[in-house]
């Protein structure tokens, strides 16, 4: 599944995500990394999480074959929005490089034609100066159908396979890219990719 050797030499040229740690089963990275301290940039990605969660706390289908992970910053902000803004235009980003029209719905779904790939987790400790944003993408994975919003993977859009190593590298290379960008920059991408309601 995951080639965590490869993938570490490449995420290390990162200028902030540069570092991982892998798990073949976990309970939720975004709690993982809540609960312990890691140096800012840390990444935790799991092959399957057995307790994740979305907003509000609702629980989110976690099997092999997509992307779980979640990674730190730690800084005090106070607003940190742009975070959530930031990882959901990387994802939008990322999936336009394998010719996918995806877009965003407010405030942290990624969606496609109508139906939900993508979940970010954003969770923040102003008092403690940790930022943790998770992020759940349906790649090969099998999709719930008992959804409040309809689930779609990359594999049904594409009508094949993509190589798991191939877009976490590509996407925590754009979500780098981008944590490096002003808020006026990511406020433009984020207004060109966010689902307009009339």
């Amino acid at each position: 599944m995951f080639d965590i050797e490869s993938i570490k030499k490449k995420l290390s040229k990162n200028y902030i995500l540069n570092k991982i740690i892998f798990f073949k089963k976990i309970e939720s990275t975004n709690k993982f990394l809540k609960e312990r301290n890691f140096s800012s940039g840390t990444i935790i990605l799991a092959e399957k999480q057995s307790g994740s969660y979305g907003k509000l706390g609702v629980k989110w289908y976690s099997p092999k074959g997509g992307l779980w992970f979640s990674f730190v910053i730690n800084k005090k902000i106070k607003k940190p929005y742009k975070y959530l803004m930031t990882v959901s235009v990387a994802v939008v980003k990322t999936l336009r490089t394998y010719k996918i029209k995806a877009l965003i719905k407010k405030p942290n779904d990624i969606l496609i034609d109508g139906k939900k790939v993508c979940g970010i987790l954003l969770e923040n400790d102003f008092y403690i100066g940790k930022v943790v944003v998770g992020v759940g993408l349906n790649v090969n994975n099998k999709v719930p159908s008992n959804t409040n919003i309809p689930a779609i993977s990359i594999k049904q859009t594409l009508k094949k396979k993509i190589d798991l190593n191939e877009i976490f590298v590509r996407l925590i290379g754009v979500i780098d890219k981008y944590l490096k960008k002003d808020k006026n920059t990511i406020d433009k991408y984020w207004k060109k990719y966010l689902i307009k309601i009339f």
